[in-house]
């Protein structure tokens, strides 16, 4: 089945083969996907907060990976870029160190699960 999948996905998406040669050069436009934000639930359970806990890093990461570091660079050689000025970016910095940092509540989830006689109310 995923071997299927990945490869009506990839005939799917292949530019090639849905653009037409009058719209070739859009061939190289990239659109982002807004992957910020939390779903909330009427019940979140633990599967549901790994889920966003791995969304909200990959929104981190791509931001960080490609535009923190272009803007920066662009910065440093002063350069200007058409739309620069109105480029905003959601810094989810201190969420990902809520979640994940050294003290963050998965390490403590984590220590109290190990921990003998560990609890929801210990936590």
């Amino acid at each position: 089945i995923w071997n299927y999948l990945v490869e009506k996905i990839n005939i799917a998406t292949d530019a090639t083969r849905t653009y037409s040669s009058e719209r070739s050069s859009q061939l190289g436009h990239i659109s982002l996907v807004d992957m910020f934000g939390l779903e909330n639930f009427p019940v979140n359970r633990f599967e549901q907060f790994c889920i966003n806990y791995a969304s909200e890093m990959i929104q981190h990461r791509y931001l960080t990976d490609n535009f923190k570091t272009m803007t920066d660079e662009y910065a440093t050689e002063k350069l200007r870029l058409d739309g620069m000025d109105d480029l905003q970016m959601v810094d989810n910095s201190d969420l990902m160190e809520l979640l994940g940092g050294k003290i963050g509540i998965i390490v403590a989830l984590d220590e109290e699960c190990v921990r003998q006689g560990g609890s929801d109310s210990m936590l």
